[in-house]
Parts: structure tokens; C-alpha cells; sequence
């Protein structure tokens, strides 16, 4: 019973001597509790790696950097201002596009009307040439048009030119001939109906010689060989010659194709020549 009661007041003595006195009256009163040690934080720092097998705390002498954490609303903020950007650089491609395509069109159907626009000039100044040529020819009072054979024999028409004192027999191919004399009546220009109808350029005029010209001239034929006059006839005081247009009449290729015809024909007359 003792030990008992010996094992009871050391008990209340331990147990009085772990309760401080916190009173000025002396009554035992526990104080807040302490503040936890950090032994076990450092404890479990100091605790194995079970993966590295070395313990937990860094020997290197430096820290390890921590990963930055990104806040989700960055990201998503980050996100929209780059597909805004795309979006922007596509409907900025799509304008250019668009508008290339609008400026080449333009481009061409302008090139189209200014090519029209220059034909179109053109043909006005050829059509103007023409009507000064015409009127010229039919305004001048120098100068005598014959379009009328004065008889037919044979088959063959015979035109006369009084202007140099002679007549020709054409065959019927010739038989609309026109001529026009120059101002010294020295030269009658030639050409035909049918061929003025065909290109107003080919008319006679007293400088143009759409088929050549028949010339009278004073004294003896020069005996140098010419490749422009060709000798019809000579007569005691004068020659009558012909000689060749120096340009083609038309610029349209047929046309000409038929005055050469015409000047071929034409050359088969000169035997025929008679004085009036």
C-alpha cells in the first residue's frame, strides 16, 4: 500500500511539475500551448530520396529554381490577341486579292479601248486624206477627165486623148479607162472605174498614176535604158512612152494584184497607138 500510494504522489507530482504556474494567486493554470517545433519539417527534409537515395536536403549549395505557373487567363488572353492577329492578315490579303483582280480587269478592257480608240483614229485620218484627195481631183480646173470611149471596133474600144494627139484600142478589160492630165498636158494619168470603185485611192488626179501615165514628150527617146519608161513610139519631132506608177495605189493586197492585171493588159494596147 505504500508503494501505492508512493506511485500516486509522484504521479501528482510530475504531474505538477509539467503545469507551470501561471497565476499571482498560485494556482496552477496551463499556458497556450506551445508553438510546434520544426523538427519534423526538418526531420522529414532531412529524410532519404527513395529514388536517389540521398537525403532530402540540397548539397549543391543552390536552390533549385522553382517552375513560373502561368495563369490560365494569361493563356487564353495570349491566344485570342494571336488569332485576332490572323484574322486580321487574312482579311488584309483577301482585300488585296480582290482588288488585284479589279485593277487587272480595268487594265485590260482599258488596253481594248485604247486600241480601238487608235483604229478608230486612224481610219478617221485615212478617210480624211481620201476626201481631200477626191475633192482635189474634182475641183481642179486644170485638169480634163475622159470616161468615155469615143467608138468600138472589133471587139476592142478605142480611147482617144486629145491632150497628146493620140488614140488607143483597148480590149474590154480597159474599156471603163480614165484618165487625168497633168497641167503642161504633157501626161495622162490612168487608172479605170472599176478600179476607183474598189479603192477611192486608186482615182486619177492630175499628180497620182494609179495604173502609170502616157507621156509626150519633145525630141528623141534616150537610148540609156530606163527601168521606169518604156518607148511606145517615136515620131520625127517627139515619143510617146509610158511610164510605170512609182507606189502601189491600195494597201489592200488584192487591189493590186488587179491594177497589175490592168497594166498588163494595158502594155498589149501600145501597138496600137494612132495619131488624131
Amino acid at each position: 500500500m505504500d508503494n501505492n500510494f508512493n506511485s500516486s504522489n509522484n504521479q501528482n507530482d510530475n504531474t505538477k511539475a509539467n503545469i507551470p504556474v501561471n497565476s499571482v494567486d498560485g494556482f496552477a493554470r496551463p499556458l497556450a500551448t506551445p508553438p510546434q517545433n520544426d523538427s519534423s519539417n526538418v526531420a522529414n527534409n532531412n529524410t532519404s530520396n527513395p529514388l536517389t537515395g540521398s537525403g532530402g536536403a540540397d548539397t549543391s549549395g543552390s536552390a533549385p529554381n522553382p517552375s513560373p505557373s502561368v495563369s490560365p487567363a494569361v493563356v487564353k488572353s495570349g491566344s485570342n490577341k494571336k488569332s485576332g492577329l490572323w484574322t486580321a492578315i487574312l482579311v488584309v490579303l483577301v482585300i488585296v486579292i480582290f482588288a488585284g483582280g479589279i485593277y487587272g480587269v480595268y487594265t485590260y478592257q482599258q488596253k481594248k479601248i485604247d486600241k480601238l480608240n487608235t483604229q478608230v483614229t486612224s481610219l478617221t485620218t485615212q478617210n480624211s486624206l481620201l476626201a481631200s484627195k477626191l475633192s482635189k481631183a474634182t475641183s481642179s480646173t486644170s485638169v480634163t477627165v475622159t470616161t468615155t470611149p469615143s467608138s468600138t471596133t472589133s471587139g476592142l474600144t478605142v480611147v482617144k486623148m486629145p491632150e497628146l494627139g493620140v488614140s488607143l484600142s483597148v480590149p474590154a478589160s480597159l474599156a471603163d479607162l480614165t484618165y487625168v492630165t497633168n497641167t503642161a498636158k504633157t501626161a495622162a494619168n490612168l487608172s479605170t472605174k472599176n478600179l476607183e470603185t474598189l479603192d477611192a485611192a486608186c482615182t486619177a488626179s492630175a499628180t497620182v498614176a494609179p495604173m502609170g501615165s502616157i507621156t509626150k514628150t519633145t525630141g528623141q527617146f534616150p537610148t540609156a535604158p530606163s527601168t521606169t519608161t518604156t518607148l511606145i513610139k517615136q515620131y520625127p519631132t517627139y515619143y510617146i512612152a509610158y511610164v510605170k506608177p512609182a507606189s502601189a495605189c491600195s494597201t489592200n493586197a488584192q487591189v493590186n494584184t488587179f491594177v497589175n492585171a490592168l497594166i498588163t493588159d494595158l502594155k498589149t494596147t501600145f501597138t496600137s497607138i494612132q495619131t488624131l
